[in-house]
């Protein structure tokens, strides 16, 4: 229809994902933790140590706007009012949000690359990068 073609085209022009072209606009890096126990305190501790230098290495090539891990609790609301809530997320669920990255960088491929360097890949973690969507 015309409104979702406008909705689109004003949400997404600023971006051609099949040539990216610098742009101002923040990335979002969404970190999916595999659902499950947590590993071993020491397994942990040698894990967040690469994260942390994966995120000093972030840094120093891209401007961070924010960064954090997020709780495993929370509420799930549907439907209209938000009348329909649950304990989120799901623990049924195959992955969870588990954190984000939200990040200023001169194109989606640099994000993608970032992304790709992210140790969680070699624990079963799923790395999603999007662009947040102009308002300009």
């Amino acid at each position: 229809s015309d409104l979702i073609e406008k909705v689109v085209r004003y949400h997404c022009e600023p971006w051609n994902f099949m040539n990216p072209s610098p742009t101002t606009s923040p990335l979002l890096i969404i970190l999916h933790q595999p659902a499950g126990a947590p590993p071993p305190p020491e397994e942990l501790k040698k894990i967040m140590a690469r994260f942390q230098t994966w995120m000093d290495g972030i840094r120093a090539r891209h401007t961070v706007l924010s960064s954090n891990g997020l709780a495993h609790t929370g509420v799930v609301m549907r439907g209209a009012g938000g009348l329909s809530m649950t304990d989120g997320p799901y623990p049924e669920g195959t992955e969870v949000v588990g954190g984000y990255v939200l990040l200023e960088a001169e194109t989606m491929d640099q994000v993608i690359a970032a992304g790709r360097a992210c140790p969680g890949l070699d624990y079963n973690m799923a790395v999603e990068v999007r662009p947040v969507m102009s308002r300009a």
